[in-house]
């Protein structure tokens, strides 16, 4: 009787050290792929935008939106939206990332979004544009993150 429960209580506790383990993995991983492959598409998106701002910099100097509230604006939506890019990544190098830094990275690109619908910018910088949202399209994926341009 004695080793019958030494084996169930045995079988318990491993049951229990798994399950637990699968909880923290979930908890401290709220993204399905590789880590590699987030770490590869933060600096895309980072690099991507550093393209963008120099891009639409340039476009808004040379446009009727030239030291206006409105270029002020965008300027602000791109820091907003960097500071929010840099945080998530901060976040996902200390293994801290949530979805919601996700979310909050998606909404600062909303503010891009809508500025870059109701202003005509330049063929490039839209198309810089599309390739960011694109970019940010698969993370919120990667994350699980319910997200809908429109």
């Amino acid at each position: 009787m004695n080793t019958k429960f030494k084996r169930i209580y045995f079988l318990v506790l491993i049951a229990l050290v798994v399950s637990l383990t699968t909880v923290t993995f979930a908890q401290t991983r709220p993204y399905r792929v590789r880590d590699r492959q987030v770490q590869t598409l933060l600096n895309r998106i980072e690099t991507r935008t550093d393209t963008f701002r120099r891009t639409i910099a340039n476009a808004l100097d040379n446009s009727n939106i030239n030291n206006t509230r409105r270029e002020d604006r965008i300027d602000t939506y791109i820091n907003d939206f960097e500071n929010a890019t840099d945080s998530l990544k901060r976040n996902f190098s200390g293994n801290r990332s949530t979805t919601d830094d996700v979310q909050e990275v998606l909404n600062r690109a909303a503010n891009i979004d809508r500025f870059m619908g109701n202003n005509q910018i330049t063929r490039t910088a839209q198309n810089q544009w599309k390739l960011i949202r694109t970019d940010l399209s698969t993370l919120a994926n990667y994350y699980r993150v319910s997200w809908n341009w429109n």
